[in-house]
């Protein structure tokens, strides 16, 4: 008996340890939610930082080291308050709420 609640209680545990380890690197997002982004993407903002979100000169890349250097420092909100009132930069506009 004590031994299957021992066992028991292992698997909880562990099932507790890998949801609590899980993160936005794991896909949190579901399909609709990723196409739904993607499509944003390619309408907003892959013209200035590529399809393969590598940016150019002017526009900063999305992904990878560089990314991660300028905004390392910084909260989620600032990134988000970046993109949500100067982005799309040509034509000067924000992107729309639902997105």
């Amino acid at each position: 008996m004590l031994g299957a609640l021992v066992s028991a209680s292992a698997v909880c545990v562990s099932g507790v340890s890998q949801i609590q380890s899980k993160t936005v690197l794991d896909g949190v997002y579901t399909s609709s939610q990723s196409e739904r982004g993607r499509d944003a993407y390619l309408q907003n903002c892959a013209r200035c930082h590529r399809d393969d979100l590598a940016g150019n000169p002017e526009a900063m890349p999305l992904t990878g080291r560089g990314f991660i250097d300028n905004w390392r420092e910084d909260s989620l909100f600032s990134l988000f308050d970046h993109i949500a009132t100067r982005m799309p930069r040509e034509p000067r506009t924000t992107l729309p709420t639902p997105v």
